[in-house]
């Protein structure tokens, strides 16, 4: 009997551990008597987010319902765009409206991120660099009138610094130039 109940215990725990991962996340709210589905997220295999889905509200002028949408993609581990779209769902469109690219220089230990409007204007260019116990973040940003090229002389520069001990950050320093 004992034996038996090892070799069950056993077969729990390693299908458990051994057992397919989270692909998916519902959460749902509830109001009055019923559940609503509020939002729904995806992960890949490596447990990245793959897919944001916000479930909104009647849109009174469409006549329509609109979910915002966030699709993330990956190429060797690292995110390389990120889009943000709303869907109509009466009409089957999703409207993009922002997306970034992503850059990484892993000899100068750089990421870039450039966040740009449908039209393709680019909003903020947000470079991170991570040092030993130091990340510096510099945000080259024209928010109020999106530009075709980058203009670094007219943009709004915010430079953020993080210094970290071993366990969390234990200073932020945030500077407006």
């Amino acid at each position: 009997m004992q034996k038996n109940i090892i070799y069950i215990l056993i077969f729990l725990f390693t299908s458990i551990s051994f057992g397919q991962k989270i692909k998916t996340i519902t959460e749902f709210r509830k109001e009055s008597d019923s559940l609503i589905k509020t939002r729904k997220t995806e992960f890949n295999k490596f447990g990245n987010l793959t897919k944001e889905v916000r479930f909104g509200g009647y849109d009174a002028i469409s006549k329509t319902f609109r979910n915002k949408i966030r699709i993330i993609n990956y190429k060797n581990g690292k995110k390389i765009s990120e889009y943000y779209c709303e869907d109509f769902v009466a009409k089957d469109t999703c409207v993009l409206r922002s997306f970034s690219t992503y850059e990484y220089n892993s000899k100068n230990k750089v990421e870039k991120q450039i966040k740009f409007e449908p039209d393709s204007l680019i909003r903020f260019i947000r470079e991170i660099k991570t040092e030993n116990k130091m990340k510096v973040s510099k945000t080259s940003s024209w928010e109020f009138n999106p530009i075709k090229e980058p203009d670094y002389d007219n943009a709004l520069v915010l430079t953020d610094t993080s210094y970290f001990d071993k366990k969390k950050p234990i200073g932020k320093k945030c500077k407006l130039q």
